[in-house]
């Protein structure tokens, strides 16, 4: 295998796929419109959709969002990050292994910790395809053709995330559409 290949911030892919084969046998498939439960796994306590268009002029939904989950996330625990390789950004690791989720989006996996949540950041340019903590507390997804991200999680995270001053930020049912402009 050639060599990792190492971005400024010294981020690389990892090759160990086994920490992201859970979400492919917990993620919903089905007919269009895809349904929340097709872009974060099933089993959770809660599922909140923070809409991404339309702010209102408040502070970026991602960053609240992300200072939301790390009310309840350790800086030391080891976090993952899935980038869908089709985004331009990602194809310096075109030929990096990748796992496949239901809808068929191949993803190259990074493995690092919380603490370090901007490093990766600044690979990714904040459009991570799916990220989650090795506790698998809670699953934050940024789908490809959606208008929200999603995040499965325990009643505590979702209501952090609730009264974090995102915008539109509500529960929403795992079987509800995704909000995408594409459907």
């Amino acid at each position: 295998m050639p060599p990792r290949r190492l971005l400024p911030f010294k981020v690389a892919p990892t090759s160990d796929l086994t920490p992201a084969r859970w979400l492919t046998e917990r993620l919903f498939t089905g007919a269009p419109p895809p349904a929340v439960s097709s872009v974060v796994p099933a089993g959770y306590d809660a599922y909140v959709e923070v809409p991404l268009d339309g702010n209102d002029g408040s502070p970026e939904p991602v960053e609240l969002v992300r200072a939301a989950l790390a009310q309840h996330t350790d800086n030391a625990e080891r976090c993952y990050w899935a980038m869908w390789v089709g985004w331009p950004q990602m194809q310096v690791w075109a030929s990096e292994p990748t796992v496949s989720i239901p809808d068929g989006f191949a993803l190259v996996l990074f493995r690092e910790q919380f603490a370090d949540t901007e490093r990766v950041r600044s690979v990714t340019s904040g459009d991570e395809t799916l990220w989650w903590p090795e506790s698998r507390r809670w699953v934050q997804a940024r789908p490809v053709d959606s208008d929200a991200l999603y995040i499965a999680c325990d009643r505590a995270v979702a209501d952090s995330l609730l009264e974090s001053g995102c915008a539109g930020a509500h529960l929403v049912d795992p079987a509800a559409p995704m909000l995408s402009d594409e459907y």
